[in-house]
């Protein structure tokens, strides 16, 4: 269950760009350790949400229009996984990851990346 929450650095950057929203993980802002479950007092100036990926894309979609999901090929006999990032202006597609995982966070980082451009 672990790996389904963002990293603390992309739970920072998702901070910086407005997400607060209430989240079944969070992190120790000065710690950077990571909890689940809800926090007893709420999210404050000593927590920081610490979001699933699934609501991370959600969110993108919401707040900025920018949409990310995960595509699975079956090269081989072997699964392979792309992303696929999609704006008003542009779609951009990754190249080839040997996990779900790892096309997961590099579709997340583009998220962020396209979002700070234009913040």
């Amino acid at each position: 269950m672990e790996n389904d929450f963002i990293p603390y650095e992309k739970a920072l950057a998702l901070k910086e760009l407005g997400f607060n929203q209430p989240c079944y993980g969070f992190y120790g802002i000065e710690s950077k350790k990571h909890y689940i479950g809800y926090p007893k007092d709420g999210v404050d100036k000593y927590l920081m949400p610490s979001p699933k990926f699934e609501q991370c894309f959600y969110w993108f979609g919401n707040k900025y229009d920018i949409y990310g999901k995960i595509n699975m090929y079956l090269l081989n006999n072997k699964f392979s996984y792309k992303y696929e990032v999609n704006t008003d202006f542009e779609r951009k597609i990754s190249n080839w990851f040997n996990t779900y995982e790892e096309a997961e966070l590099q579709c997340l980082n583009k998220l962020i990346e396209i979002a700070k451009l234009n913040k």
